[in-house]
């Protein structure tokens, strides 16, 4: 049984919920789904296209540029390393976003022109709003991606990496303010993120900055941005950073160890002790859900959750240094416990006598220590997200007994006058 609070939650949430899920369902049925074939031109099919309608781009190499998506679509790659659009080397500009709630995703984008100066550009956000560019992989541009005047969108997952020699990896250019950058590898870049001085309260956290010259550039140095997401979610991953975690809590000042560095590094006050990797757990309701987890193990071979029997596992090898750590970060919408209940978490099937456990509102983080070697890492809890999909059909199916008989009551209303 859920407990008070999560039926109270349950009840007032997914009933919101339902009504955004109707709202999905009628803008779904009124969008258009368009597949783009190599032989065909995604500006093409962009023209014809009409706001809300989803562009499916399949398989191949796309020799096309400038692109200029001005309309609210969404752009998705029918497969992440096979479905490319590269400029060979020609391209100023290769995809251009002037408009609003736009939505890009699983395209492979690379190749601009080399210049004296970093303006070409792989994918240009300007002047737009609500823009969101994910689980792409975007390399071998003088400015891998350009944030200029955007406001509010989201670069999260991506791979960012190989800008040209003396290019950036993200521009967060004049004037760009309140996005989120999250979850990307910044790897191998001249500047890994190059920030403006009118670029402010941008929140900048969970990305690794792996091999890049310097990671971050600019006049101020992103002094105006936020480079962490509180505790106890953290700040980045950063190759350079001092690497001592002996203690916790948000003043780094308690004992035990919990996945976060001692001491801050540049600006980012919550350091990650190991690089971030996320894996997608499934889909409901129509949302993605996803799992990230920091570690310094050799190896990550996988993460899978059970939604039946309400546990995440995952797979690690281990080698050379002794001492590994894993910070498990879990949606509390997809796995948690019940106030009272405990979470178990098993290492080869032996339960652990402890793990640090910390959580906000909207995640559990779980710290646990191991020694090298291959390890089957199982993390327990009471509740997933199963249960709130069944309870979420018992509220549809409430509501539409209530609407069915409500308008029985108002057509036999009707005949009565």
């Amino acid at each position: 049984m859920l407990s008070k609070w999560n039926k109270l939650k349950s009840f007032f949430g997914l009933l919101i919920l339902f009504f955004n899920m109707l709202q999905f369902t009628n803008s779904a049925l009124a969008s258009n789904v368009i597949y783009v074939d190599p032989e065909d031109s995604i500006q093409r099919a962009i023209n014809n296209a009409n706001s809300g309608d989803i562009l499916v781009i399949k398989k191949g190499v796309y020799n096309e540029y400038p692109i200029f998506v001005n309309k609210s679509l969404t752009i998705i790659g029918e497969s992440l390393g096979e479905t490319i659009i590269d400029g060979e080397e020609n391209a100023i500009l290769i995809i251009n976003v002037l408009a609003d709630n736009v939505k890009i995703s699983n395209l492979t984008i690379q190749k601009t022109s080399s210049g004296p100066s970093p303006v070409q550009t792989g994918i240009q956000i300007t002047d737009v709003k609500n823009v969101e560019i994910s689980d792409c992989i975007i390399r071998y541009c003088m400015r891998n991606l350009r944030l200029g005047g955007s406001q509010f969108s989201r670069i999260i997952r991506n791979r960012i990496e190989h800008a040209l020699t003396n290019g950036y990896g993200i521009h967060l250019d004049e004037n760009s303010k309140y996005n989120e950058i999250a979850n990307n590898n910044i790897t191998s870049n001249s500047v890994g993120i190059q920030v403006e001085s009118t670029a402010l309260n941008n929140t900048i956290y969970h990305n690794n900055f792996l091999n890049n010259s310097l990671d971050v550039g600019g006049p101020t140095s992103g002094a105006n941005n936020r480079w962490h997401n509180d505790y106890p979610s953290g700040g980045n991953y950063w190759e350079k950073s001092p690497k001592a975690d002996l203690k916790s809590g948000a003043q780094q000042s308690e004992d035990g160890s919990d996945g976060i560095c001692d001491q801050s590094y540049r600006l980012d006050q919550y350091p990650l002790m190991g690089p971030v990797y996320v894996f997608r757990a499934g889909r409901w309701a129509d949302q993605d859900y996803y799992i990230s987890i920091a570690s310094n193990s050799s190896e990550i071979l996988g993460c899978q959750f059970n939604e039946e029997y309400a546990y995440l596992q995952i797979v690690v090898n281990s080698s050379l240094q002794k001492s590994f750590f894993l910070r498990a970060m879990i949606p509390k919408s997809l796995l948690w416990v019940e106030e009272g209940e405990h979470w178990n978490t098993y290492l080869n099937e032996t339960l652990l006598e402890e793990t640090n456990i910390k959580e906000d509102l909207k995640y559990t983080y779980i710290y646990l220590t191991y020694d090298s070697g291959f390890w089957i890492i199982r993390i327990s809890g009471t509740h997933a997200i199963s249960e709130m999909t069944s309870l979420l059909l018992v509220l549809v199916l409430i509501f539409i007994s209530v609407q069915i008989i409500w308008m029985r009551k108002v057509v036999l209303r009707s005949f009565k006058i």
